[in-house]
């Protein structure tokens, strides 16, 4: 029996339309080696998500960019699932509020 694997660009759709109902903004990156979205949350804070087919990893380019990215502060997540996608924003916003909450209490 043959074992279906989905896109990622299915995947990736899927995350974008529940970002959405949460009223978050998933922009498109269109550069090279750059990961495929960057998900905006309130408060200035965001996050990359280079999405993948499932079992794939990142070429040496995307790599270098993610390397890159997190070393001036950026969280990037490598997702080959909508559960993993919907996880990462899950965290991000407990981090985010987190990160509000300790900024009121100064």
């Amino acid at each position: 029996m043959k074992q279906i694997i989905k896109l990622e660009s299915s995947t990736e759709s899927a995350y974008v339309e529940w970002v959405e109902l949460f009223g978050y903004e998933c922009l498109k990156i269109k550069k090279v080696g750059y990961p495929d979205r960057l998900t905006t949350l309130s408060n200035g804070y965001g996050f990359y998500i280079e999405f993948k087919r499932q079992g794939e990893k990142p070429d040496k380019i995307q790599l270098h960019i993610h390397i890159k990215l997190r070393k001036k502060g950026y969280h990037v997540y490598v997702c080959d699932s909508l559960q993993a996608a919907k996880s990462a924003l899950i965290y991000e916003e407990l981090k985010q509020k987190q990160h509000v909450q300790f900024f009121k209490e100064l």
